[in-house]
């Protein structure tokens, strides 16, 4: 009996999908005999999956901005919320989950960051790429007079619905608006 190379190939490619997916499944278990076989998994190619966390986010952060004008605050806009409701294929296809992700991302490595600042320089923070990347896209934002400045605010809520706190988080400095 022979094969010819594209059923052998298919034929393997086969056996380590299959494989693999087991070996997944059986990860999700926290088997003790099994750690030490996923120990040697040095490239993390098994995945853990955890849709219930233990301690799940009970709040929800969110990247504000405001221009000043010759002194004077004009009102606070959200950045990084998706447009749309992105209809019933939304869980399957989603490209507007990127950006709104990378703000997320980037807002908690940035209150991470603040909170370890020490406590005579907490000003430190305005070098890390945490804040510098932040502003870059708040400074993107609709354009604005030259000589104006910025800043940005990441607040934290609770809860649904209309009237929600507000939790001030992180205030960054102004930062002028250059042309």
């Amino acid at each position: 009996m022979s094969f010819d190379p594209e059923t052998l190939y298919t034929l393997l490619a086969g056996i380590l999908l299959s494989t693999w997916f087991c070996a997944s499944l059986v990860h999700q278990f926290r088997f003790k005999w099994w750690n030490r076989l996923a120990s040697f998994d040095r490239l993390h190619l098994l995945p853990r999956w955890t849709f219930f966390a233990p301690n799940p986010g009970r709040q929800d952060l969110h990247l504000l901005y405001r221009t000043w004008e010759d002194g004077q605050p004009e009102a606070w806009q959200e950045l990084g919320t998706s447009a749309g409701d992105g209809g019933r294929w939304r869980w399957l296809w989603n490209p507007d989950r990127y950006p709104t992700k990378a703000i997320s991302d980037l807002v908690q490595g940035l209150l991470v960051n603040a909170s370890s600042c020490p406590q005579d320089a907490p000003h430190l923070v305005i070098f890390s790429g945490y804040y510098l990347s932040l502003l870059a896209l708040v400074m993107e934002q609709r354009p604005a007079c030259p000589g104006s400045e910025r800043q940005f605010a990441i607040v934290a809520t609770q809860g649904f619905g209309g009237e929600r706190p507000l939790d001030l988080k992180f205030l960054s400095e102004r930062h002028r608006v250059e042309p």
